[in-house]
């Protein structure tokens, strides 16, 4: 095919927690044969460059990108795109939430093949851990160690999921280094299949962030490992008020049950802070291929599931063996 066939869409990416929304957004167009998607880093984000560039994407400078005239624009907010030639969708960080709310409730009757993938074959407890003051990284170290020694390998497994942030601020080695005897003893560090791996868990241990409120959610037993007490407005409020504490001087597993119970109840009342609009996939594919003057595609389900994780090496190895990773990274 000639390259003027194509109609082609940039992707504008200035930090990963806006690539992570932009790539959920992507699989609504690019699986057509007509549209060719290439992606752009403005400024200097070597951190970012490598994020796209190991999601496959193809990157052009940005030096390029502001000369070529574009079919479409896709951009999450609108830093940049002034610059740029092209009709401009922007993804709200509302609608990016939603979008990925969407691509879970599509992932949920995988959940079996997850857990396959994950070597789940017990209880499955997933900690998941924003980067600001008061996460779970923070404040609680440890933490992945007891609950490793109340779960043996022959009862099931411990998953960390850390946001992308703690990753960029201290570095892949360094994080591996500090959780090395963890990760030597079962632990296994997600670093972007978190959705599937939040699905996948049978009690999920968090605090105020977002990858927390998007268990709940989903419907997953979720406790509050930190109080997040500073916060009054938002999903993490609502974890704050709904969802139980974990009390350290009980078992740590014993506290499952209540998590399990408060569970549908806890999800009712989040959604709505997350913004959850139902039909925010179909809407925004067909806004992308009205600006792109094109017809849609007719290829059934809108929210495609969220791709199986790759294979995991057997648990109780070197540190970087019990480390996941699939395509699409996680969100702020």
């Amino acid at each position: 095919m000639e390259t003027n066939l194509f109609r082609r869409v940039l992707v504008v990416v200035p930090a990963m927690a806006a690539g992570a929304r932009l790539f959920d957004l992507l699989p609504l167009v690019e699986a057509d044969f007509r549209v060719r998607v290439v992606f752009t880093v403005p400024g200097t984000a070597p951190e970012v460059d490598r994020y796209v560039a190991e999601q496959g994407g193809l990157v052009v400078p940005w030096s390029q990108a502001i000369r070529h005239e574009w079919e479409l624009v896709l951009a999450a907010d609108d830093r940049h795109v002034a610059q740029l030639s092209g009709p401009v969708l922007i993804l709200s960080e509302a609608d990016g939430r939603a979008l990925c709310l969407d691509r879970m409730r599509a992932s949920l009757p995988f959940r079996a093949t997850y857990r396959e993938a994950l070597g789940a074959d017990g209880l499955l407890v997933t900690m998941c851990s924003t980067w600001s003051r008061g996460s779970v990284f923070e404040t609680m170290p440890e933490l992945c160690g007891e609950l490793l020694a109340e779960l043996p390998p022959d009862r099931g497994c411990v998953a960390l999921v850390l946001h992308p942030r703690v990753w960029a601020a201290y570095g892949p080695r360094q994080v591996r280094a500090w959780l090395s005897p963890y990760l030597d003893a079962g632990l296994v560090l997600v670093q972007e299949a978190w959705r599937a791996t939040l699905i996948a868990a049978d009690w999920v241990l968090g605090d105020h962030g977002s990858a927390t409120a998007y268990a709940a959610a989903v419907g997953a037993p979720v406790t509050m490992a930190t109080g997040a007490d500073q916060l009054r407005c938002g999903p993490g409020d609502v974890l704050r008020q709904f969802a139980p504490r974990l009390q350290h001087d009980r078992a740590l597993l014993s506290q499952r049950r209540i998590a399990a119970q408060r569970a549908a109840q806890l999800r009712r009342v989040i959604a709505p802070e997350i913004g959850a609009t139902p039909g925010t996939a179909a809407a925004l594919r067909a806004t992308m291929y009205e600006l792109l003057d094109m017809p849609e595609l007719d290829r059934g389900q809108v929210c495609g599931a969220l791709r199986v994780p790759g294979p995991l090496v057997r648990r109780g190895r070197a540190p970087r063996a019990g480390t996941l990773a699939c395509a699409h990274g996680p969100v702020g």
